[in-house]
């Protein structure tokens, strides 16, 4: 089954106990497949250092579906996490636009009790794990008040 296939599935959510792959668990020769992952336990883990390098690999997502990181982006921009966990196959997941572009609505919002900032400054704030998780209940809702099948994808 190719790769692009998983990635239009939910991953589960980062548990407490988990960890991002350290660097000896990652190939020889390209220090960029490791071992499979609690969160996508079907398909090892790929990293790219860039988001190009990603949507390289990973191709189009298909009509009417976009690319979503579920850990921002720009987190690696910013140097807030590495780019090869930001732009890795446990943080990439295939989505509808409307869904898309909702989620990315909602994080652009005012966050309640925030002193006026917006949900994805409030969010960036928090560990790895917690945006993960929290990325990935955002897409649940998102699907369920679209009226998608949020366990369909699973």
């Amino acid at each position: 089954m190719p790769f692009f296939i998983s990635a239009a599935r939910s991953p589960k959510l980062w548990g407490r106990d988990d960890q991002f792959p350290g660097e000896d668990e990652f190939d020889e020769d390209t220090r960029r497949i490791g071992p499979p992952t609690s969160r996508r336990p079907d398909h090892p883990i790929i990293r790219f250092r860039n988001e190009r390098e990603l949507r390289q690999h990973l191709g189009p997502a298909g009509p009417g579906r976009e690319w979503h990181h579920i850990v921002e982006k720009r987190l690696a921009d910013k140097g807030i996490f590495p780019p090869e966990q930001i732009h890795s196959t446990d943080n990439i997941i295939n989505l509808p636009v409307e869904v898309h572009r909702r989620i990315s609505a909602k994080m652009s919002q005012i966050a309640p009790n925030a002193n006026g900032r917006v949900l994805r400054s409030v969010v960036e704030e928090m560990p790895f794990e917690d945006q993960y998780n929290f990325g990935l209940r955002l897409i649940k809702e998102t699907y369920e008040e679209l009226g998608y099948d949020f366990n369909a994808i699973q």
